[in-house]
């Protein structure tokens, strides 16, 4: 199964994600293929993050900061997309980690 996630952590339940200790494991996961953005590529991103509801609040009334801000990260996450369909195209197993 093909999982895109915004992170490279799968956590068991919603209301466990703030919990550091759960982790999802177990032979569940053998058949996963988990696409995440790494963190060093996360760390380029405008405040080192993808966008997320907590830009509302940091942006609370600067829209057209908040606007800017998410069209930035928008064209630099172009970059992502184009990496992940290169490697569809030529898979480079030294890219992979087992989760």
């Amino acid at each position: 199964m093909l999982y895109p996630h915004f992170t490279d952590r799968i956590v068991p339940g919603w209301l466990d994600k703030a919990l550091p200790w759960r982790r999802a494991r177990g032979h569940w996961l053998d058949g996963v293929v988990l696409a995440s953005p790494s963190r060093k590529y996360l760390s380029t991103l405008p405040f080192g993050k993808l966008p997320d509801r907590g830009d509302f609040k940091r942006f609370e009334n600067d829209f057209a900061g908040r606007l800017g801000y998410w069209r930035m990260a928008i064209a630099q996450i172009e970059r992502l997309g184009d990496e992940f369909l290169a490697f569809a195209e030529r898979p480079d197993a030294s890219r992979l980690a087992a989760l």
